[in-house]
């Protein structure tokens, strides 16, 4: 696909698909050259076909994308959410850090699309959020529970390694599970890491 410049109207086109210009010694070269060094940073130099498609949509395109959206419940899963906060404890103490993850349980009939998930406080307790809202659907959850610390101190990008059996990690492993309902009474979210 050819690419033309429009910086000089020189209708100098490119054959590069990383859409630099080869500029044939006309007396503008030099400047325009310079103005399309770097395309990516002037992205309205050159352009492709379908490239001047995409910069000349129109208002009402994006009102109309905008109102289909709105109607279709873009960005919202639909369900309902219920809160869901608890306690996290490890070998009798709670854990001072951590993510608590629920993977729905479809043996258990929750065909829920989302993985909600909430972040172990100091005090072990955590607050289930399905982005970008607070709770979970109804439903059967398998539970996760992921501890980890970098393995050398001094440098945080190295190798994470548990601070917990890897176990608790892994769904099918952690043996850990919950019903997230309407009328759970206190406590029923708590987690005995065992």
């Amino acid at each position: 696909m050819a690419v033309f410049c429009r910086v000089h109207g020189c209708g100098t086109q490119c054959t590069s698909p990383s859409r630099r210009l080869k500029i044939l010694g006309n007396d503008n070269s030099r400047q325009a050259l310079g103005a399309l060094r770097s395309v990516s940073m002037h992205p309205t130099v050159c352009r492709t076909v379908w490239g001047s498609l995409r910069r000349y949509t129109t208002a009402a395109q994006v009102a109309a994308l905008l109102a289909f959206g709105a109607l279709t419940g873009c960005g919202s899963s639909g369900e309902s959410l219920l809160p869901v906060e608890g306690q996290v404890q490890f070998e009798g103490k709670p854990l001072t850090k951590g993510t608590v993850i629920l993977f729905p349980d479809a043996d258990k009939k929750n065909d829920s699309k989302q993985e909600p998930r909430g972040a172990i406080g100091p005090d072990g307790r955590f607050k289930i959020v399905t982005h970008p809202s607070d709770g979970a659907a109804p439903g059967w959850y398998k539970v996760g529970v992921v501890v980890v610390q970098p393995s050398d101190p001094k440098n945080p990008y190295s190798e994470p390694r548990s601070l917990i059996p890897a176990k608790f990690g892994k769904p099918a492993e952690s043996k850990l599970a919950l019903e997230v309902r309407k009328d759970a009474p206190p406590k029923s979210y708590d987690l005995e890491l065992k």
